[in-house]
């Protein structure tokens, strides 16, 4: 590994979500960012109307699926919804598992850890489109692609590398960590089509701070949800920034801890008490998960805010009933992502409070 390339000294997971916590160290030349210095945003931002939470009081009624998920699963860090399945990552053997929305597991995708075909050094974002899998391996610099029932296709490289992923028509969208353009549109075989995503100043040397997810929205284009910040970025089916909206917290863009070392400056990601996770889009409403952490972890506590997917204005809000590390809802059945397992809920919404 040449001085110039950015060292994986650990990875730290923050509630589950799988987050670059540090520490990242770069030679002096790669960066001209200033030891400590917040990004400043440089985009013109609809505020939200609404200042507070509308709280509306759920009733969680467990649902018993037909198989129990923690027997198939170790350590699950990654739960989407596509197409009637349910696929967790799990970094317990690092593989992708494909199940039922009743639970029953239909197959496994990956040969788990490894840098060969098919394998994986660490899975940070997976995307499912036309009965195949796009799987992320950010410590391999790959992108993997299956059939949805397990079946190795192809894989290309890139560089820097890619923490997330999704769809932009016919072409594939990287968010790219180190990078002066957060997001590269890339065709099927990891050719660069073009980057987009300079949002914030000092970009590359402020990336840990970007971290986010992002998804396909129902007009083709995608929506960017960082995890420390308070904004949702729409991008269009042509990749152009169409607008950016506050959300309920309204929170700034934090600084990155750095420290100077012998070879350049050490970067370290935010420490905060607020983590915002982009949970998905279901009959129009954009579900958002966010996380209070608490003094201890038993401390902490969900919640579940909703926003019109297409205009992006705040809707209203549900506390969750125990932490979790990431929430989906899909046909008023909650799926809660934790420790070792998915628990779902059906919704039933009792009555709204302000």
């Amino acid at each position: 590994m040449t001085s110039s390339t950015a060292k994986y000294v650990s990875l730290v997971i923050v509630v589950g979500v799988v987050l670059i916590a540090g520490i990242f160290v770069l030679s002096d030349g790669e960066y001209s960012a200033i030891p400590g210095s917040p990004p400043v945003v440089e985009h013109a931002v609809i505020e939200q109307e609404q200042q507070d939470r509308i709280w509306v009081d759920q009733t969680f009624e467990p649902v018993a699926l037909r198989e129990p998920l923690q027997e198939s699963l170790i350590y699950p860090l990654i739960l989407k919804l596509y197409d009637e399945n349910l696929y967790v990552a799990d970094h317990g053997d690092m593989k992708v598992k494909r199940f039922s929305l009743d639970g029953k597991l239909l197959n496994v995708i990956g040969e788990g850890i490894g840098e060969g075909p098919g394998e994986f050094g660490n899975i940070t974002d997976f995307y499912v489109r036309d009965e195949e899998i796009w799987v992320v391996s950010m410590r391999t610099r790959s992108i993997s692609k299956f059939s949805i029932d397990g079946a190795f296709r192809s894989r290309f490289t890139v560089s820097p590398a890619a923490l997330r992923i999704t769809g932009l028509g016919e072409n594939l969208v990287l968010m790219m960590m180190g990078s002066s353009e957060l997001f590269h549109e890339v065709d099927t075989t990891g050719q660069v089509l073009k980057t987009f995503g300079g949002l914030v100043t000092e970009q590359t040397g402020n990336f840990l701070a970007l971290q986010g997810n992002i998804l396909t929205t129902e007009q083709g284009g995608f929506i960017y949800v960082p995890h420390y910040a308070g904004y949702l970025y729409y991008f269009d089916r042509q990749g152009a920034l169409a607008k950016v909206l506050q959300t309920v917290d309204r929170l700034p863009f934090p600084g990155i801890e750095s420290k100077k070392t012998d070879t350049g400056f050490a970067f370290r990601a935010p420490d905060v008490d607020i983590i915002t996770t982009a949970g998905n889009i279901s009959d129009g409403i954009l579900y958002v998960h966010v996380y209070f952490k608490g003094k201890t972890r038993e401390e902490g506590f969900s919640i579940l805010d909703r926003y019109d997917s297409k205009k992006g204005t705040y809707i209203s809000s549900s506390r969750l009933p125990f932490p979790v590390i990431d929430a989906q809802v899909y046909k008023k059945k909650l799926y809660c992502l934790s420790d070792t397992t998915v628990t779902v809920f059906r919704l039933e919404e009792s009555h709204r409070e302000r």
